[in-house]
């Protein structure tokens, strides 16, 4: 009876072991996503060419990337910085993709609205992937040089936009 313990146990043992390893490393990444943590330490850098940004704080590393949106493609705000929804009360699409600048074609049903791509919105796009939040309005020729700069720079250091940004995953 004991040899039959004894087997199990030697049988049981590895097979539990190989798969708390096998979870913990499957690329899993666990951080604490909450915006108003205070006293947080890291750096924060863009590239305004290619619209990307990155905030390295001292417990993880978010990405992102920015935009500039005008009026006729939805891209003006329904309120001040991080708000998620634009005038019509809409949240913008995933499908929008980063870099737009300069100024868009006009709005068919609208064409009296600003094509002049002014509108900063930005999201995370890892650990996880947040919706487009709104971050500043520029003049169409400022946001494509300074939209991700601002973008890495309110992550880092705006407690209240980074609170809205981490909440918007998910939704």
């Amino acid at each position: 009876m004991k040899k039959y313990i004894l087997a199990t146990l030697i049988l049981f043992i590895p097979c539990v072991t190989y798969a708390l390893t096998m979870c913990a490393r499957d690329d899993s990444l666990v951080i604490s996503l909450v915006g108003g943590i205070n006293g947080i330490s890291g750096t924060n850098t863009h590239n305004a060419a290619e619209f990307v940004w990155r905030v390295d704080y001292n417990y993880g590393t978010i990405l992102g990337e920015a935009t500039c949106l005008s009026n006729a493609e939805g891209g003006q705000p329904s309120g001040g910085a991080g708000v998620m929804t634009n005038v019509d009360g809409e949240m913008l699409s995933h499908d929008i993709p980063k870099g737009y600048k300069g100024t868009s074609p006009a709005n068919a049903d609208n064409p009296e609205l600003s094509t002049e791509r002014g509108h900063c919105w930005c999201r995370m796009t890892h650990p996880a992937s947040s919706r487009w939040v709104f971050r500043h309005s520029y003049y169409a020729t400022d946001c494509s040089n300074i939209c991700a700069n601002n973008c890495a720079a309110s992550a880092f250091s705006n407690v209240g936009w980074r609170s809205a940004l981490f909440s918007s995953i998910g939704q």
